[in-house]
């Protein structure tokens, strides 16, 4: 008999609005737990990041309920993976173990149960991660080959898990076969049976893994449930969960497995083209290494802590979640938000006077360029004293909102100062965003910016050099304690 293992999991891209987990749960959950009740001989693997469970858990108790019901039952194996759907090869390796690792132990205290076997998010594979996830504590992985390859006959089913290895360490690799899962995703689960029962013979004992999407954007829990009961009373199958399937198979061997998917370097290489992306990176870069520093020094699981590195994890899920590196409008929105919240957790493990303000300059943006930052606790200036912006960024970190401010690039070797314009008298709001108000642009040509730390406060000056022509504007932003 062969071993069958249907895993399913949910894709919840960051920023979409929390109805549309209605829809997923109408069209798909609930269809398909009826079925897992009608048939208790199934079992099958279920993955979703911990916000879906979140989600649910809030706006569907009672769905939640049977959920946990049939995990606790081992009726469904929960899959193991990163906190939210973040594309791995994306976030620093500190992260992508956090990550998994911090997964495993939500779901060891929701349910008892510590996930055995993962699944990748995005399908975005390098070789290197099998250490990463035998260190989160994962023993195996599901897999999507790459659907690009178009060397494999599409007549065959792979069949079998296998071992791959990274600095010493084996990772059990269970491969999910794209025809039966393309099959599926075209609305073609009438052909999934003869496909099957022709190539049964060659199979051996298995396992045979499909993989399915849900999405809440179509009806994937109807063409499960139409799979589910056609398997039951198969008799040449036997539809375990994943974990089940390798303590009752034998490993192939061991295979070298190569990137799959979107190679994590083009995935990188999409986000550092993009400014808004690669900064965005770079200042989460700061707060993982805050983290970093902060584990080192105290306690690992204080709250503060723990709280903290949440705060990264699902920042991170946000800014990292896309399929190209850019993060989309909605999705960039989000990451903003999250990204202040987890910069403001992080820097609350450090010991700070009430009220404190600082000023600092370093790389903040990572690309060898200096950049001033003046913060408190509720409230960061962005500086730029050498690329032609100046004041070009505030955030209200206490509510999470960042506001890009609109800054001149005069092309002329003019550094360090805010757009400005003298404006007609009579200019209405409109007619200054449209720019039809302004009748004379009075960015500074030269000058020095000052910082100045008296007391408890944190000052800024921009003075306009004496030589320069045109109008001369100096200003001066500062936080007191």
């Amino acid at each position: 008999m062969v071993k069958l293992v249907v895993a399913v999991r949910v894709v919840r891209r960051v920023g979409r609005s929390a109805e549309s987990i209605d829809v997923l749960v109408a069209k798909n959950l609930v269809p398909f737990l009826d079925t897992l009740d009608a048939l208790p001989d199934l079992a099958i693997g279920f993955s979703a990041g911990v916000p879906f469970w979140e989600q649910l858990e809030q706006r569907h108790p009672d769905v939640a309920a049977r959920v946990d019901a049939l995990i606790e039952s081992g009726r469904i194996e929960p899959l193991g993976g990163p906190v939210c759907d973040v594309v791995l090869s994306g976030v620093p390796r500190q992260d992508r173990i956090g990550q998994v690792a911090a997964h495993l132990d939500w779901a060891t205290t929701r349910w008892g149960v510590t996930p055995g076997c993962g699944w990748v998010p995005h399908q975005v594979w390098e070789p290197t991660m099998a250490d990463d996830l035998v260190e989160a504590g994962l023993g195996s992985t599901i897999l999507l080959p790459d659907p690009t390859v178009t060397t494999r006959s599409a007549h065959s089913i792979r069949s079998g898990w296998f071992h791959t290895e990274s600095d010493g360490r084996l990772l059990g690799v269970l491969p999910a076969d794209e025809t039966l899962a393309g099959l599926l995703v075209e609305g073609r689960v009438d052909d999934l049976p003869g496909r099957l029962e022709s190539s049964c013979h060659e199979l051996g004992d298995g396992p045979v893994v499909l993989a399915l999407k849900w999405t809440g954007a179509g009806d994937e829990g109807q063409s499960l449930t139409r799979l589910l009961k056609w398997l039951s009373v198969g008799s040449d199958w036997d539809l375990v969960t994943p974990t089940a399937a390798v303590e009752q198979t034998g490993s192939r061997g061991r295979f070298s497995l190569p990137a799959v998917g979107k190679p994590g370097g083009s995935w990188r290489l999409e986000r550092d083209r993009d400014p808004v992306a690669s900064r965005l990176h770079a200042r989460l870069l700061g707060v993982s290494r805050q983290i970093a520093a902060a584990t080192k020094q105290g306690d690992t699981q204080a709250p503060a802590l723990e709280r903290a590195r949440w705060g990264l994890y699902r920042a991170q899920g946000a800014a990292a979640s896309e399929q190209t590196g850019v993060p989309g409008p909605g999705t960039l929105a989000e990451a903003r938000r999250l990204l202040l919240k987890a910069e403001r957790l992080a820097d609350r493990l450090q010991e700070r006077p009430p009220g404190w303000v600082e000023v600092t300059a370093d790389d903040f943006n990572l690309d060898g360029r200096t950049e001033v930052r003046l913060q408190s606790e509720g409230l960061t200036a962005w500086i730029d004293p050498v690329d032609d912006r100046g004041f070009h960024e505030l955030d209200l970190r206490d509510i999470g909102l960042s506001l890009p401010l609109l800054t001149g690039r005069l092309g002329n070797g003019g550094h360090g100062g805010p757009a400005a314009w003298l404006l007609d008298p009579e200019t209405s709001r409109d007619e200054y965003v449209d720019g039809t108000g302004k009748l004379l642009s009075m960015g500074p040509q030269g000058g020095q910016i000052t910082l100045e730390r008296p007391g408890g406060s944190a000052w800024m000056r921009w003075d306009s050099a004496p030589e320069s022509l045109g109008p001369r504007i100096d200003w001066r932003i500062g936080m007191e304690a």
